[in-house]
């Protein structure tokens, strides 16, 4: 075909037009590109965001665990100082203990032989003193052998029971007391009433009134008085049971160890 202005006029618009479409397809591919980078960059950017996020919370978490544990110390560091202080008043508890016990071993050690030796001395008292309530007091001193001898019983019991017998005695040893009685004087058995000077002196006065005798400690026997003496002891009685005031009485003692 020979060119003409027609012809070249159509190959211009083609032309155009072909590069027109190449233009536009890359425009296209770049705004593809583009659009790809900025995607790629918003995920990157997101991912960072999250990633910072998680960094900023375990962060946090690790600084809260962190305070957890520093009050956990502090707890920790208390307790150990109350316990030490425990720790070092339960020892000392226990060296008082360990003390006491040492001291009552001791103690032991040393009270039984005494118990069994306050038994004997008050033994040896009764059989020496004034005869007065002889089958009562030595009824008490067997029990309080027994007491002594039996295994089972605490030691404790054991000297409340001595220290008990002691008491008893002691009363013994003070006031006026008259009591009904049989006695034997001179060999016979006479009926009248005791009349006791706590342990100075101890006085007989028969029921019918015939008779008054001192005991006499060196002879362990009944000596007769006279009738002021035995008016005295009257009087005495009299005292004792109440039947008359208190008063001054001249009482003869007769020996006294």
């Amino acid at each position: 075909m020979p060119y003409t202005r027609h012809t070249g006029t159509c190959l211009s618009l083609a032309l155009a037009a072909v590069l027109s479409l190449g233009s536009t397809a890359q425009a296209s591919s770049a705004m593809q590109r583009t659009q790809s980078l900025v995607h790629k960059e918003i995920s990157q950017s997101v991912a960072a965001q999250k990633r910072a996020e998680a960094w900023a919370a375990e962060k946090e978490a690790l600084l809260a665990n962190q305070r957890e544990l520093a009050a956990q110390e502090d707890w920790l560091t208390f307790r150990c100082q109350k316990y030490e202080a425990y720790i070092a008043a339960q020892k000392k508890s226990i060296a008082e203990l360990e003390r006491r016990k040492t001291v009552f071993a001791r103690i032991e050690r040393e009270l039984e032989p005494f118990l069994d030796q306050t038994a004997t001395r008050i033994g040896q008292l009764i059989e020496h003193d004034l005869p007065f309530l002889k089958k009562e007091r030595e009824q008490r001193l067997r029990f309080l052998q027994d007491s002594l001898n039996d295994y089972h019983l605490p030691l404790s019991e054991k000297l409340r029971r001595v220290m008990e017998a002691l008491q008893v005695e002691a009363e013994y040893g003070h006031g006026l007391s008259a009591t009904e009685t049989l006695q034997d004087i001179d060999g016979a058995k006479r009926q009248g009433t005791l009349l006791r000077l706590g342990r100075v002196a101890q006085f007989f006065r028969s029921a019918d009134g015939t008779l008054s005798c001192v005991w006499d400690k060196t002879s362990s026997s009944w000596e007769k008085l006279d009738t002021d003496a035995a008016r005295s002891v009257q009087q005495g009685i009299d005292i004792a049971m109440r039947r008359r005031p208190a008063g001054l009485l001249l009482l003869p003692l007769g020996v006294t160890e």
